[in-house]
């Protein structure tokens, strides 16, 4: 991951070059090439930085923070709304899992006390976040903070799928049963 890697510019001779993660370098005008800690290489373009509004699947929920398996950015690899995955658009796939967690704090705006991890995210919750900070050598720190932004996609606890009632429900399509989320406000044109 580009920003949890330490990153080396090289400057000689008119060359830019730019080394990530103690190993190679390429020649490149502007180009970052990614190493991560498994030793494939990748562009920057397919790696997601701060700002950047990813997919993901919740993994795990504790008190005070939701863990998050990243597996597609808005825009990454060109796609800029030609790809999409599932049935969102201008999603690309990234190359390999990225992971991130959403803090209690992140949920939404305003007071985070009222907050409940639990009544916010379950594990397997698909969820659209924005990457708020590089966070530390394992994951990303994300937010939810927006309306647009967190679940999007969820099973309810009988394995029906779950529809967004309000912001903060869902309701089982199988038994009726509502489940409370941070749900993302559908977003427009259709890109759910």
């Amino acid at each position: 991951v580009v920003s949890l890697l330490e990153m080396e510019e090289v400057v000689g001779g008119g060359d830019r070059r730019e080394r990530v993660g103690g190993g190679s370098s390429r020649q490149a005008s502007h180009e970052v090439v990614v190493v991560p800690e498994g030793g494939k290489s990748y562009p920057s373009d397919l790696v997601p930085s701060v700002g950047c509004v990813v997919l993901g699947r919740v993994a795990r929920v504790a008190h005070n923070q939701a863990f998050v398996e990243i597996v597609a950015a808005e825009g990454i690899g060109g796609g800029g709304g030609k790809r999409g995955v599932g049935n969102v658009s201008g999603f690309g796939a990234l190359p390999e899992p990225h992971y991130g967690s959403v803090r209690k704090e992140d949920v939404r705006s305003g007071a985070s006390e009222e907050v409940v991890m639990s009544e916010s995210f379950r594990p397997g919750d698909v969820v659209m976040c924005r990457i708020v900070s590089p966070g530390d050598s394992r994951r990303y720190g994300l937010s939810t903070a927006e309306n647009e932004l967190g679940v999007i996609r969820a099973k309810s606890a009988s394995g029906g799928d779950l529809v967004p009632v309000s912001w903060r429900e869902m309701e089982c399509s199988t038994t009726g049963n509502k489940e409370k989320r941070k749900v993302a406000k559908p977003r427009e044109g259709g890109k759910e």
